[in-house]
């Protein structure tokens, strides 16, 4: 006599498990991350354009121009948001995915490759732009060399 078995009865019940575990483990990377003071929040990006200006993007949605602090130290710059608002904690959330939380970005800038008296910093649509005008004592110099 045979006895049928479904090798798939557990799935559910091990989904359920997984998707506790990960529930739990959601937040660990943040705190980690506070902890050791560096995070990857927010996002960045950071690019060089073709007029000679390196940019560094950030993602600050839902923080306002007073809430954030950018200051250039050394080769150091760092940039922190301090959401000034804290009256979220009064309410129910059934899920909260969006990030309000305080944070410090650091860059290192190299002093030689950039021109320091020439940083602006913008935001607009929850972006925030920092532009850094490079020296013209780095750009690159092409010398032609001829050939005999």
């Amino acid at each position: 006599m045979f006895i049928k078995r479904n090798p798939f009865v557990n799935v559910d019940a091990f989904n359920k498990m997984l998707s506790e575990v990960q529930d739990g483990l959601r937040d660990v990377p943040s705190t980690v991350a506070q902890i050791a003071g560096a995070t990857k929040f927010p996002f960045a990006d950071i690019f060089k354009n073709e007029d000679d200006t390196l940019y560094i993007k950030l993602a600050v949605a839902g923080f306002s121009r007073e809430d954030l602090d950018i200051e250039l130290e050394n080769d150091i710059l760092t940039v922190k948001g301090t959401i000034q608002n804290k009256d979220l904690d009064d309410k129910t959330y059934y899920q909260k995915q969006i990030a309000r939380r305080d944070f410090v970005q650091k860059f290192t800038v190299a002093p030689q490759y950039v021109n320091s008296k020439n940083i602006n910093a913008s935001t607009k649509d929850g972006i925030l732009t920092i532009s850094i005008s490079i020296s013209e004592t780095s750009k690159p110099k092409v010398l032609q060399i001829s050939i005999d």
